[in-house]
């Protein structure tokens, strides 16, 4: 029995590992290790660079030292990534949500559970929907606990770094709402078979109705009043700045015309002047007050962010012109399509 189960499974703890998973590679002869990754599907992640086959080929298994230097460069680029992704939310996803919920008129509560969840989900949308069908139960799985984790795990993190006072009502609401939806997509998937009307059923529970009633309410309320402005349209402090903005308005704090009047000496004019102002990664602002620490930060995500900021559109209600710059979105308009459908295999 024993031998035809190593035959199919290799059991590490309560988990089955099969030949053809990507972890059966330790099963393998050390020196054959490479040959078996390049020729295993799994091993394959579809992603721009193979780290299997980096790890196993490029570093090898043979030396433990020289293994372990290349574990560790992935790690630091893991924190890379990780590094890109916050910058990449701070200065192009938050800006653009608060201009959605500005236009919207939307309550943070409101705007938390639409919009930015909306933000939040569309990866493991996409993600889903390339996904083989092997997949599915590890498709749901992944994101029940991708939720869990967001809604225990950084909410929880949040609250002890920065305590803050909450509204019983609406997170009395959204928990409630929350466990409802899991406990129904755990019934529904119970039988491994998803139904046409089971999908359509939770469709119509996502968009909440205070979204209408709010803009309703507010949408001949008066306009919006001048905030203080920056030269740039992405910064250091781009997110804490959208949020005193968005603050400002609900409270309508007024600044008056000289005083937003003086943001704007900094910033340089002419076309190609602030094209190329616009489209440096580090501002010269940035740099000035910034600490040694985060002066290496600026230098090792400036290549991402000269990138991000040639091909992704901004709108920043905190900026001059609202980050408007003529010269680099005509440039966005003629580009980022065609990149867009580059990136997608189009």
């Amino acid at each position: 029995m024993s031998s035809e189960l190593s035959e199919n499974f290799l059991k590490h703890g309560p988990l089955p590992i099969y030949e053809d998973d990507c972890s059966y590679v330790w099963n393998i002869p050390t020196k054959d290790r490479c040959e078996w990754v390049r020729s295993t599907e799994d091993c394959d992640t579809g992603s721009v660079l193979s780290y299997t086959e980096i790890l196993f080929c490029t570093f090898g298994t043979e030396n433990t030292f020289v293994f372990t230097v290349g574990l560790m460069i992935m790690i630091v680029w893991l924190l890379y990534m990780f590094l890109i992704l916050a910058t990449t939310a701070d200065n192009f996803f938050c800006p653009s949500l608060a201009v959605i919920a500005g236009v919207l008129r939307l309550s943070d509560n409101i705007a938390g559970v639409t919009i930015l969840a909306f933000g939040n989900g569309a990866p493991d949308i996409f993600t889903s929907l390339v996904s083989g069908a092997d997949e599915g139960i590890i498709m749901f799985t992944e994101l029940i606990g991708a939720g869990v984790f967001v809604t225990a795990v950084i909410a929880g993190s949040v609250a002890v770094v920065k305590p803050f006072r909450v509204l019983l009502k609406p997170l009395m609401r959204d928990a409630c709402f929350y466990i409802v939806t899991v406990c129904w997509i755990s019934y529904v998937i119970r039988d491994g078979t998803i139904h046409l009307w089971e999908a359509v059923s939770r469709i119509p529970s996502v968009p909440d109705p205070d979204i209408l009633r709010t803009y309703l309410a507010n949408k001949d309320a008066a306009t919006i009043p001048m905030i203080p402005l920056r030269p740039r349209a992405v910064g250091l402090q781009t997110k804490m700045d959208v949020a005193i903005a968005i603050e400002q308005i609900r409270n309508r704090t007024t600044l008056t015309s000289e005083d937003v009047a003086e943001q704007e000496v900094n910033r340089p004019k002419g076309l190609l002047k602030e094209f190329l102002y616009d489209v440096n990664p580090i501002g010269e602002e940035d740099w000035r007050t910034a600490s040694c620490l985060i002066k290496f930060i600026l230098i090792i995500r400036s290549p991402v962010m000269l990138l991000l900021q040639l091909f992704v559109p901004l709108v920043n209600v905190t900026a001059v012109k609202r980050g408007w710059s003529k010269l680099l979105n005509c440039f966005q308009l003629c580009v980022t399509p065609t990149m867009a459908l580059f990136l997608l295999n189009g």
